[in-house]
């Protein structure tokens, strides 16, 4: 697993305000009334940019987990609601592993991965640390498993 904690320099992060409007914010998912507590992703095999209006920490731990295909531990303490913007070039082993996996050399909607990922993009890992004051270190902790051990298909009725 990761966690997630704050650089000796402190977080870059902007925390959101009550109030806070987003002349260009991101669309809203039916039934929202306001542009708060909005994360999208966008971009192809080359870079990938996460998008974020007034979230917790939790949900960037959450979506970097499911970049990185391991748990990642919120450890820095920030209790807000955040907007940041994230850049990065994704490993191409973690495009492969997305959506139940992807033949090799193909992104999971079957295009075909770039022979070189964006040169401007710096990695996960940099770009945490760069863009957002934060850093993933490897720990360890307990981590809830279900183990199914047996199972039968339903007798009929």
């Amino acid at each position: 697993m990761y966690w997630l904690v704050i650089v000796k320099n402190g977080s870059k992060l902007h925390e959101a305000k009550p109030g806070d409007t987003y002349p260009t914010g991101l669309p809203l998912p039916i039934g929202r009334s306001s542009g708060a507590g909005v994360m999208m992703m966008s971009g192809g095999a080359g870079s990938q940019t996460v998008t974020a209006q007034a979230v917790p920490v939790s949900n960037l731990a959450r979506s970097l987990a499911g970049s990185l295909g391991r748990p990642v531990l919120d450890k820095t303490g920030l209790t807000g609601s955040y907007d940041f913007t994230l850049t990065y070039s994704p490993d191409p082993s973690q495009l492969q592993g997305l959506a139940g996996g992807a033949p090799s050399g193909s992104t999971p909607n079957g295009q075909p991965l770039p022979s070189a990922l964006d040169p401007e993009a710096p990695s996960l890992f940099a770009a945490v640390q760069e863009q957002l004051g934060l850093k993933l270190e490897p720990g360890k902790s307990p981590v809830e498993i279900i183990v199914i051990d047996h199972i039968e298909k339903p007798a009929g009725n």
